[in-house]
């Protein structure tokens, strides 16, 4: 086999280049302790743990050369530059990486690209700009272009696949607990002639969190995973701007607690951002942004953000912008965008207080949340998403505001076994669909709350609406609905200060439907001595009507004595009384456990004998 040093290999066209992969020549060059084969349409050489990316034989361009190579990534990569033969060669900047702590051992696999990242060992920093474990995989820079040819495309960002099985910690700020990140190499400058450079694709994330993560600094996220495309080259008196790169996806499993309490400090932070088009000055047009990837989070345990401003997840999968044209022509097409789902097996998620929210949710595509846990925040605002169809299926407890911002349809599913705590607003949009085929509790029991919805309220037969009503304040829970409101199920009333005021009748408004309201036979639940009803006083308009018996809503089964207490206790409280023990009565769900709280209230026999009358 031939050796060619490093001069000569500098020197090799394209096709000769391509034509000694095909034969598997050893290449060889000065400075490195051990040697690489380059295998025919292979993207990469490698001397041991250094990678050199270069253009396989599907990509030659005539008339080119190689002419010089780049440092940059967290495993060092050197990456061929690709040029017209005609042009000058300005060197991009090095590119560096933080690597994993001494804690993790990493295996790279240059064969599709991957970095797999191990940490076994309790890991914990102190200070700020401390990750507990960064792993960072960039792709050089394009090399610019003078007077010729393209600017060289940024190379590719390796694949990162994290797994923790101890827990990790920080104390610092900008101190983030995994800090992994992928991204593509910026596009070359072309200058005076051709396009700049394509930005690079960045590779995909995957972090498998088993152990707890927790940190306590200013922005410093539990678990962060961004995967960014490179930005395309600028042309600069010259025909086009580059693309940008694409983004990679990104998962996350959390199968550990997660825990952050400093301000704007997210539990599960996840970005894929396509790279933004590159600009064109003077002529031409800028080049098109990047698409982004797709982006999916599961969690099982406890994810806690309870600083200003910080979401329990937040996951954005966003396109590149178009590069711009300065100067004349036009501006490039923006990327495609890509879809977000975050499902939540068990566990809570929670977020902070001002701006944040228990799960916020970007897409370009779909945002898909399915909940079996239980989602809140101190802000009041449980979720918050967004996309060209956003939905959410709850089997699990959703604790305060809702915001669904679809730009072709949203949908709020509250299944059988889910419980929705609704705050101040439902925000779904006009003609979008709430559901309910689990139960609806505006403000939790024990709060009187008015919940505000934009939709379409549907309750099924299985649904129910719980509401409390307070006799004192002559007020319920209420869902003031823009839109309509169809009706089945059940109504269940939980009584607060309940009854006070004169008179055993009451009527309550619970909803009120700007659209109508159709009864497909909804009904109320009654107790033992409460007689509740749904009545609609009108088209827009749902009352629940409250009738006080304390001789039994169904007649029969009380002794004299227990009937002549219960004629009593009617008779005080239909007068304005108040006795202490009268609320408890008002939620006995059967008649015989109303019959035997009468008899205890005037026992017969020898007990009868040393009772106070009522």
């Amino acid at each position: 086999m031939a050796w060619l040093p490093a001069k000569t290999f500098a020197r090799q066209s394209a096709a000769e280049l391509c034509l000694r992969a095909k034969r598997a020549l050893w290449i060889h060059s000065p400075g490195f302790t051990q040697r690489s084969r380059m295998r025919g349409r292979a993207r990469y050489l490698s001397w041991g743990n250094l990678v050199v990316a270069g253009f396989g034989c599907t990509d030659a361009r005539a008339g080119s050369r190689i002419i010089g190579a780049q440092r940059g990534g967290h495993l060092n990569r050197f990456k061929a530059l690709l040029l017209s033969s005609s042009a000058a060669l300005v060197m991009a900047p090095m590119l560096g990486a933080a690597p994993a702590h001494a804690a993790c051992t990493t295996d790279t696999i240059t064969t599709p690209g991957t970095t797999i990242v191990t940490c076994a060992t309790p890991t914990t920093t102190a200070g700020n700009n401390t990750p507990a474990v960064p792993v960072t995989e960039t792709g050089g820079n394009g090399g610019t272009v003078i007077g010729g040819g393209v600017g060289g495309a940024g190379g590719i960002g390796n694949n990162i696949q994290v797994n923790t099985s101890s827990n990790v910690s920080t104390s610092g700020d900008n101190s983030r607990g995994t800090d992994i990140t992928s991204t593509g190499g910026n596009g070359g400058t072309a200058i005076n002639a051709g396009s700049g450079g394509a930005g690079g694709d960045a590779g995909s994330v995957t972090v498998n969190a088993n152990g707890n993560v927790s940190t306590t600094g200013i922005s410093s996220h539990g678990i962060s995973t961004i995967s960014t495309g490179g930005n395309g080259g600028t042309s600069i008196n010259a025909s086009a701007g580059g693309a940008g790169g694409a983004a990679g996806s990104v998962t996350v499993n959390a199968n550990g607690n997660v825990s952050t309490t400093g301000e704007s400090s997210h539990g599960i932070s996840v970005l894929s951002t396509g790279g933004n088009g590159g600009t064109a000055i003077n002529a031409g047009s800028g080049g098109a942004g990047g698409a982004a990837g797709a982006i999916a989070v599961m969690s099982s345990e406890t994810v806690s953000a309870t600083g200003l401003n910080s979401h329990g997840i937040f996951v954005s999968s966003t396109a590149g912008t178009s590069g711009a044209a300065i100067g004349g022509g036009i501006s490039g097409a923006g990327g495609a965008g890509n879809s977000t789902l975050v499902t939540i097996t068990g566990g809570t998620v929670s977020g902070g207080s001002g701006t944040g929210v228990g799960i916020k949710m970007n897409a370009a595509t779909s945002a898909t949340l399915s909940n079996a846990g239980t989602i809140s925040a101190l802000s009041g605002t449980a979720i918050d998403a967004s996309g060209d169809t956003v939905s959410i299926t709850n089997t699990g407890t959703i604790i305060g505001n809702v915001t669904l911002n679809g730009t072709t349809s949203a949908v709020f599913n509250n299944n059988t076994g889910g419980i929705f705590e609704s705050g101040a607003t439902v925000n779904l949009g006009a003609g979008q669909a709430f559901n309910n085929a689990g139960t609806v509790s505006p403000g939790g029991t024990g709060t009187i709350q008015t919940t505000n919805v934009t939709g379409n309220f549907v309750q099924t037969a299985g649904g129910k609406l719980q509401v409390d009503a307070d006799w004192v304040a002559d007020s319920a829970d209420w869902l003031a609905i823009t839109g309509t409101a169809t009706l089945d199920g059940s109504v269940v009333v939980n009584p607060l200060n309940f009854p006070t005021t004169v008179g055993l009748e009451k009527q309550f408004t619970i909803l009120t439907a700007t659209g109508g309201v159709t009864d497909n036979g909804i009904e109320a639940v009654d107790t033992a001595a409460v007689d509740y009803t749904v009545v609609h006083p009108d088209a827009n308009t749902t009352n629940i009507l409250a009738k006080i018996n304390f001789n039994g809503v169904k007649t029969g089964g009380l002794t004299p004595n227990q009937t002549a207490v219960g004629t009593t206790l009617n008779n005080i409280i239909g007068s304005g009384g108040t006795l202490g023990f009268v609320p408890a009565l008002l939620t006995l769900s059967s008649q015989e456990q109303l019959a035997e709280a009468l008899g205890q209230l005037a026992p017969t026999g020898d007990g009868g004998a040393n009772s106070s009358a009522l």
